[in-house]
């Protein structure tokens, strides 16, 4: 016979335990079965946090992104799980944090051992009951408060001995589980329903028979001992204790004051302090974070919405004293139920090499937490742990509101933090052999360079099949290939530094790793087909699924360096050959030279470019030479060129253009072709140019012969003898109209109104329209112009058709805060160009320039600006007429 689960409720005060025999009806929670686990078959777990699109069902070839963010840490000991609740009712996805605990319990051989608060996950229960049912010696700790959680009625009808904190004696509030005394399951995540689909959680698996044992001393106490809360004694730890290569810390509640243990590690951060907070109400450690914030190191946090509204809430202090303080944006509840920021976490010192440190568990920064629940708290160390969470910081502020007791918009804190490079094309089967084409194209989705020095490219079993070289820089939105080998046709492409990258044709997966080895990302593929690529769906994007190459815009099989549609990457360098002289009248010598111009939108830093003839010869290496949008270098082979603009003298002095059957390339700082000319023969004193003039892959023709020439030759100047300009075109545009709070639903309805009141047109390329949190709230695509005089509309979704000029935001969303928020408008280089603060903007009505698109005047409720014709005036002048 099945016997009935014995349940212990744990004394009150100090004393004499005793029993109570509670018998529970038979059943099971039923219906919900742990499917088949996915992700590293050695862990025996499921895929870890980021996992946005798994294996596409089907045999159909298929690539997909395994994971966006790092989620191993301690040399593979640990797995970061993070719960994907979306921000509004619907948007949850199913983060397999369940699958991974199923599995762990599925391949237990001889222990599990529960600590749960809240516990009515179906699928976990169901699998418990199945492993007690084979023999697996099942303990569960609990909270008495809990009794009538599902999940702890079938444990007990399935004969599993429960032992419960006695109801209305603080709470017994850990979230652990032990398997086999090697492997703990840790954080804040609830077993439940919200905690795992609705609320903000982590969870980590860890791997470390010295940390579960640790673990499993304080269980003991409260499931042998009957001793909870303040009966507790310390436990004999050594500290740190090993997690893989990685020292950890673990503190429980309230024998060990966690809290002090955490001021301690607020107190050594040097750089930054990052948190994401449930409850938070501890007046020491509010102090201490008012102290480190005063002393120039960058403090910023996101409380819970519902936990921020308590009176004790430190919310409000740390916005008073200047902290950035944010609340969070997660909507995603039914009624009470589900909506919150669970986390209790700590980050410090991100992105830097001053010790990284996280911190989390189930340890709110209470009194509470510290005096009377039973808690526990994980110190961990390494970017490996710290960047998963800084990716969660990061996407949670975004939709986060400012504080509206905070004075000032505070700076992004994530604009320095985040890893933004991508794989974004992966070629496994190139047509004919593929030992020398198959490649890997990695793209910064960034606003800022990234020194690649150390980073590393692998596949499923080889974490180094390249390494990048010292030194070597990719520009934001520009794209580096990584090829199997090089070709005849093309020498100097940038080879896997093993020579071999082994991209298998049937399945296989490729990583991306920081200089520390942490994952940046990774995605894997099945059914390679001959000849044609994978690449993302959404060209350049920070995440979401692959597509065959072909069936994208352009129907291209692959762009390797390009973006999918053929063109260039708009953060590309874009530096031409424009004119040469191989033939000068009289002698050569001191007279040949090559004009270079950069018709791209940056500066291109050419240290270290070279040019080279058709033997591969390199007869120029540039140091330390920047050259800037529209500007032109001209690089004689000797002598004094001082009168020609911006003229220097080859590295080698000497230049040998041949008169006929030449090729001279021009080389990266990678060694990769950037742009190369041919010519079978040329005219004596007569250059050879581009025509047009300063066009990219237009043909050569004799300089005489150039529309608007004024002579056979133009050395620095422009075919028609105008200066090359070093200037960019003048831009002046002005943010003129903004929408923060719309009648009804935001969503769709927000809106921000540029107007271009230079007197040229505007190129948009690589402009950003962004708030207090992010930069990039929209980007701009290349070729986006804005004619003088005129007005754009960015909306951030929707159908605006109507709307003169309108286009929707490239994030799908604005999030501008209906209490206080910064819009800003930023040019390509990082430069902000125009920004509006407000406050209290009135629902319905836009806020616009008292006067119309002027630059400068303050912004002030539509209807109050003179000629206002009402509450709004999206792509049109206030008045209603059209700019």
């Amino acid at each position: 016979m099945r016997r009935q689960g014995r349940l212990e409720v744990a004394p009150l005060m100090w004393g004499a335990a005793y029993v109570v025999l509670v018998v529970v009806a038979a059943g099971t929670l039923g219906g919900c079965v742990a499917g088949e686990p996915i992700g590293p078959a050695e862990q025996g777990g499921a895929a870890p946090h980021g996992q946005i699109s798994g294996e596409p069902i089907g045999d159909e070839p298929a690539a997909w992104q395994t994971a966006r963010y790092p989620s191993i840490a301690a040399d593979g000991a640990a797995q970061i799980y993070l719960t994907r609740p979306g921000f509004e009712r619907g948007e949850e996805e199913d983060p397999e944090i369940d699958d991974a605990v199923i599995a762990a319990i599925e391949n237990a051989e001889s222990t599990v051992d529960l600590c749960l608060f809240e516990f009515n996950r179906g699928n976990i229960a169901d699998a418990v009951v199945a492993a007690a049912n084979r023999g697996v010696q099942v303990r569960f700790a609990g909270d008495g408060d809990e009794l009538h959680d599902p999940g702890y009625e079938a444990l007990a009808a399935a004969g599993v001995d429960l032992v419960v904190r006695k109801p209305g004696d603080r709470i017994m509030h850990n979230k652990f589980v032990i398997v086999d005394e090697r492997i703990v399951f840790m954080g804040s995540m609830n077993y439940s329903e919200n905690g795992i689909m609705l609320n903000n959680n982590n969870t980590i698996r860890i791997e470390s028979a010295d940390l579960a044992a640790a673990y499993k001393l304080e269980f003991d106490q409260m499931y042998e001992e009957l001793k909870f809360g303040r009966s507790k004694e310390p436990n004999d730890i050594t500290r740190p204790l090993p997690v893989g290569d990685t020292p950890a810390e673990v503190y429980f509640s309230p024998e060990d004051d966690a809290a002090q243990r955490l001021r301690e590690v607020l107190a050594s951060a040097e750089h930054n302090a990052l948190f994401l907070i449930f409850s938070y109400t501890r007046d020491d450690i509010g102090a201490d974070m008012k102290a480190l914030h005063d002393s120039g190191v960058q403090v910023v946090g996101i409380f819970d919405e519902s936990q921020a509204r308590s009176r004790y809430s430190q919310v409000g202090p740390l916005a008073q004293h200047g902290v950035p303080v944010y609340i969070d944006g997660n909507h995603n509840a039914i009624g009470f139920a589900g909506g919150k920021l669970h986390h209790k976490v700590l980050i410090v010192d991100a992105g830097t090499d001053s010790d990284p440190t996280l911190v989390t568990g189930s340890f709110n920064w209470s009194n509470n937490a510290n005096d009377y629940n039973d808690e526990n708290m994980l110190i961990l160390h390494g970017a490996d742990f710290v960047a998963p969470f800084v990716e969660e910081f990061c996407a949670l502020l975004e939709r986060a509101a400012p504080h509206p007791d905070l004075a000032n918009a505070p700076p992004d804190p994530c604009a320095n933090l985040l890893t933004p490079l991508r794989i974004n094309e992966i070629m496994p089967n190139p047509d004919g052999s593929d030992a020398d084409n198959e490649y890997v194209e990695i793209v910064n989705v960034g606003g800022a360079p990234v020194d690649l020095g150390g980073w590393m490219l692998g596949d499923a079993s080889v974490a180094d099949r390249h390494v990048f070289p010292a030194g070597q820089v990719l520009a934001p939105r520009d794209a580096v290939v990584i090829y199997s080998g090089a070709t005849e046709e093309d020498p100097l492409r940038v080879v896997a530094s093993t020579g071999y990258l082994g991209l298998a044709n049937t399945s296989d997966e490729v990583v991306l790793r920081d200089d520390q080895g942490v994952v940046v990302d990774r995605a894997a593929w099945r059914g390679a087909p001959s000849g044609v690529s994978f690449n993302r769906v959404i060209d350049g994007g920070t995440s979401g699924p692959f597509e065959l190459h072909d069936q994208l815009p352009g129907g291209l099989n692959s762009s390797p360096g390009m973006m999918a549609d053929g063109s260039r990457w708009e953060g590309a360098p874009h530096v031409i050959i424009n004119e040469l002289l191989p033939n000068p009248d009289s002698t050569d010598l001191g007279q040949e030279y090559i004009e270079l111009v950069n018709v791209g939108a940056f500066p291109v830093d050419l240290h270290h470019w070279g040019i080279t003839d058709a033997t591969g010869e390199v007869h120029h290496r540039f140091e330390n030479y920047v050259l800037a949008p529209g500007e032109a270098v001209v690089v004689f082979d000797r002598g004094d060129h001082s009168a020609i603009p911006n003229a220097i003298n080859s590295s080698t002095e000497r230049l040998s253009l041949n008169n006929s059957d030449e090729v001279i390339s021009l080389l990266d700082s990678g060694g990769q072709v950037h742009d190369q000319v041919a010519w079978a023969s040329c005219d004596s004193g007569v250059s050879l140019n581009r025509a047009p003039d300063g066009t990219p892959d237009a043909d050569l023709v004799n300089h005489d012969t150039l529309e608007g020439s004024t002579g056979v030759i133009s050395p620095g100047v422009q075919a028609n003898g105008d200066l090359w300009s070093n200037e960019p075109p003048p831009i002046a545009l002005v943010i003129n109209e903004i929408m923060p709070n719309p009648d009804g639903s935001d969503s769709g309805n927000e809106y921000v109104e540029i107007v271009n009141v230079g007197a040229g047109v505007a190129d948009l390329t690589g402009w950003l329209i962004g708030d207090a949190v992010s930069p990039d709230r929209h980007r701009f695509e290349p070729g986006a112009t804005l004619e003088p005089g005129q007005a754009l509309v960015i909306y951030d979704s929707g159908d605006h058709s109507a709307i003169p000029n309108a286009i929707n935001s490239s994030s799908g969303f604005l999030s501008l805060n209906n209490t206080t928020d910064v819009v800003t408008l930023t040019d390509p280089l990082g430069e902000v160009h125009d920004a509006v603060h407000y406050s209290g903007p009135p629902a319905g009505e836009s806020l616009n320039r008292s006067e119309d698109a002027a630059k400068g005047a303050e912004v002030i409720p539509h209807s109050a600006v003179p000629d206002s014709a009402g509450p709004s005036s999206p792509g049109m002048r206030v008045s209603g007429a059209a700019f």
